[in-house]
């Protein structure tokens, strides 16, 4: 037969951390981060990238490495609006991206243009790898497939939790998985962090 004990017993000789005399204070600056996260959001918006934003991905082969910053300069005099530069695969290889063009023909144009300043710039010869066009109305249908995503996975936690557990458990879990969710966009929202 089981033997019953109470909690004072089970902790005898053991220090015991009464957390739970915090709650108050922890549903205040839970409450608190995300009223304040969501006021950011409501005005500072996001840093979307390029994926959502649209523009030109140039991806470009030097014969040589060379000084990313002053080829980001280079082409900032020779008025192309906040170039992003960056590395992949080896230090020779750049990818180049840009604000939106407004059709594809205007993005191999504008390809060329990068790819003459960075001749100049660099005194070697790039080879275009790849020139990619991604419109704006691309942005906006990932954008909504990605918000859709995020809802269908939070219902099947629920359904999930709720099944297997208690309802009331899994309302828990899914309002501290957006809780979380919330939190976190708006900590990119205020250091204005690319998503991407």
């Amino acid at each position: 037969m089981a033997q019953e004990y109470t909690v004072e017993q089970l902790n005898h000789g053991r220090k015991v951390w009464d957390f739970m005399r915090w709650d108050y204070w922890a549903f205040g600056i839970s409450g608190f981060l995300l009223i304040l996260s969501i006021a950011i959001m409501g005005v500072k918006g996001f840093n979307w990238g390029l994926d959502f934003t649209g523009g030109t991905v140039i991806e470009i082969t030097l014969e040589k490495p060379v000084d990313m910053d002053q080829m980001r300069e280079s082409l900032q005099k020779a008025g192309f609006e906040e170039p992003l530069l960056q590395n992949f695969g080896s230090s020779r290889d750049i990818m180049v991206r840009m604000p939106p063009v407004h059709d594809a023909n205007g993005s191999q144009e504008l390809g060329s243009k990068v790819v003459h300043v960075i001749n100049e710039t660099t005194s070697q010869n790039a080879t275009v790898k790849r020139i990619e066009f991604v419109g704006p109305s691309v942005g906006a249908d990932l954008a909504q497939t990605g918000a859709m995503a995020l809802m269908v996975a939070l219902i099947s936690i629920l359904i999930y939790v709720g099944f297997r557990f208690e309802w009331r458990l899994a309302a828990g879990v899914v309002i501290a998985l957006a809780h979380d969710v919330v939190i976190t966009m708006g900590v990119l929202s205020l250091f204005h962090i690319e998503i991407d």
